[in-house]
């Protein structure tokens, strides 16, 4: 649906890439039905890497990472539509495959310059180590709640931590109870560098004006900021 808060960049990647109905009947007034469901199926990756599991259509998809869950009717006329499972989305918080280093970019110029997320994470800044994840790697969510995060990660090498929320001023992060800083991923989310071993990791959003510690003095944020 529509967000009246969102970027212009994003607006038009959810908007007019993936053939949204809201908010974009201006840029998709003259595109055929066809031409709308052609244009989600060619930027499926971008579903994939925002971890859209599953997709509503009025109109049959047929692509091999989709999978076609049932076509339930609804409203007085018996209209159906069609609920598909994406089998290739990636999860909230994950540990990337592949990291590739680019110039600070978002993720409108990401998709023009013909990147593809599903298998590559792409960081912002030139001086990034470019790991992949090892196969001995484990991550687990220990919390995950609105604005607050609790994971453990162990691996025996270095890894890169990707956590599929905006990257927005009052995010804060933790390794081991140290505050360490966030790197942008693919244009729009956060990633935090881990070396190797088992560690910790906490994340919390202190809101863009600090608002949280105004939750908490209302009992309605209960962690300690970091």
């Amino acid at each position: 649906g529509y967000e009246p808060f969102i970027s212009p960049d994003l607006l038009r990647i959810f908007a007019v890439r993936l053939a949204s109905t809201y908010s974009s009947q201006d840029e998709l007034k003259n595109v055929t039905y066809d031409d709308r469901r052609n244009l989600l199926l060619q930027h499926l990756d971008i579903v994939t890497m925002m971890g859209g599991r599953y997709i509503l259509s009025g109109m049959e998809l047929k692509h091999p990472d989709l999978r076609l869950l049932g076509i339930p009717r609804a409203s007085s006329y018996d209209t159906p539509f069609y609920v598909y499972e994406n089998a290739k989305a990636l999860p909230r918080v994950y540990l990337a495959s592949k990291v590739e280093t680019i110039p600070h970019s978002t993720v409108t110029e990401l998709v023009e310059a013909g990147k593809k997320f599903g298998t590559t994470t792409y960081l912002d800044g030139g001086d990034c180590d470019a790991e992949r994840r090892s196969a001995k790697s484990m991550l687990e969510v220990q919390k995950m709640e609105n604005g607050y995060f609790e994971l453990a990660v162990k691996s025996a090498t270095s890894q890169w931590l990707i956590i599929s929320e905006q990257n927005l001023p009052g995010w804060k992060v933790a390794i081991d109870g140290i505050e360490t800083s966030f790197i942008r991923a693919n244009g729009m989310y956060m990633a935090v560098h881990l070396p190797e071993g088992e560690h910790q990791v906490v994340m919390m959003y202190e809101g863009i004006l600090g608002e949280a510690k105004w939750l908490r003095r209302l009992g309605l944020f209960p962690y300690t900021p970091i």
